[in-house]
């Protein structure tokens, strides 16, 4: 069914959508997304010149939005902050179950103080309760988590976070792979590797070898 409304926000900018679902309770779709307030200012602290410097990367918002689905003609939409205490950036989920589906966690990088100036935290937000866990360690960087359900699992944050791990120097510690518990983000293990590996943005995991 089409609905025909135009709804309208307070201007942002966004590199990535979380989750979007229906909440038919209360007649609206909700969607989620991290958010910052001016698009060039984020897109310019991404220069190498930038990143070499001490500029600390825009705090990207957990923004949450509520669409009313019975709206007419022109609708304002209702917005809130979910995670207030990191800023958050390069979200997952639990996307093979819960893609388009009401869900509770969200997986993220953070910045752990305002002294620092770039992703070094990993974050996982209950987007019900507003809680967050994390792991961190002074002096590494992490890359997107990657949440990986555990075989058979029947809890939505049943399984393991993914993440490749960077150090500032890399001449005294060597890149890993990190893996969490996702329900109580204790660490389980982390695999080094004797080679350089450059800052990633994105990755997916792969149960199986990919056919040729």
């Amino acid at each position: 069914e089409v609905v025909d409304v135009t709804y309208e926000a307070d201007p942002f900018f966004s590199f990535h959508h979380v989750n979007a679902f229906d909440d038919e309770k209360n007649g609206r779709v909700v969607v989620d997304m991290v958010c910052y307030p001016n698009g060039k200012f984020v897109v310019d602290s991404l220069n190498l010149k930038e990143l070499r410097g001490d500029r600390r990367l825009p705090d990207g918002k957990f923004r949450r939005f509520y669409l009313p689905l019975n709206a007419k003609g022109v609708a304002r939409v209702e917005s809130e902050t979910l995670c207030e205490k990191y800023p958050l950036e390069l979200p997952r989920i639990n996307y093979k179950r819960f893609n388009g589906q009401p869900y509770r966690f969200a997986y993220g990088l953070g910045i752990s103080s305002s002294s620092m100036s770039f992703l070094d935290t990993i974050v996982k937000l209950n987007t019900q309760t507003n809680e967050t866990r994390v792991w961190h360690e002074d002096g590494l960087f992490a890359s997107e988590p990657i949440f990986v359900s555990a075989p058979d699992a029947k809890g939505e944050d049943e399984g393991v976070i993914l993440s490749v791990v960077l150090s500032g120097n890399l001449e005294e510690k060597k890149p890993f792979l990190i893996v969490l518990d996702a329900a109580s983000f204790s660490e389980i293990a982390r695999a080094e590797v004797d080679c350089r590996i450059a800052t990633t943005f994105h990755g997916n995991f792969l149960s199986a070898p990919v056919p040729n």
